[in-house]
């Protein structure tokens, strides 16, 4: 499947959504290019500089969509379908029986979207623990069962990953592991310095 917004295509691998990095004929998927240009001016004094040249790496024109695609993937966020994103709420809205149901909907979506504009592309610097005024304390989803909490929060990861920041997804059931079992994460959220989605808070 192909998200539109910003020409990524979208797949599924081992239960999670995986972003799939373009094919690109210019750089072979290296994401950098390598080109060759006549020596600098301000060495054209030494021995054999006349006529020669002189190599060096420039990013490729996939090089955002690659890097856009690898931040989706280690995001780990959910595989929840085909449709993914804040449009696949826009869609429920339009096929929704009840129009009460409907604008609540469309109101948690505008919440979580003006969450994520707040975000861009801003993490927080690892000595601060705390929130502070360049970034927002967080987001609270809360829904009775079946309600969309986990596409939501999956959903402003995406549009997140796209502003730029760094995302990562996480159940409750791991992050709990922090406490009881550390040994067993191979990932630290405390020293995770981006947004971190962390789901199934359910008591």
């Amino acid at each position: 499947m192909s998200d539109g917004a910003a020409a990524l295509t979208l797949s599924e691998r081992e239960g999670r959504l995986l972003a799939v990095e373009p094919d690109c004929e210019r750089c072979g998927g290296e994401g950098t290019l390598t080109v060759e240009r006549p020596v600098d001016p301000i060495y054209a004094h030494l021995p054999r500089a006349a006529g020669a040249t002189q190599t060096y790496q420039t990013p490729c024109e996939c090089a955002a969509a690659r890097t856009l695609a690898r931040r989706v993937t280690s995001a780990r966020l959910p595989y929840l379908g085909p449709a993914v994103g804040f449009e696949r709420f826009a869609e429920q809205q339009a096929l929704a029986a009840h129009p009460e149901l409907a604008a609540l909907t469309a109101q948690a979506v505008q919440t979580a979207q003006a969450f994520v504009e707040t975000l861009g592309a801003v993490a927080p610097p690892p000595e601060r623990l705390f929130p502070v005024a360049d970034f927002p304390p967080g987001l609270v989803i809360v829904g009775g069962p079946m309600a969309g909490k986990t596409r939501l929060l999956c959903a402003v990861g995406l549009a997140a990953a796209r502003a730029g920041q760094r995302v990562r997804y996480l159940p409750w059931e791991a992050l709990a592991r922090l406490w009881t079992a550390p040994e067993t994460l191979n990932f630290d959220p405390v020293s995770f310095r981006g947004l971190l989605l962390v789901d199934d808070l359910d008591p």
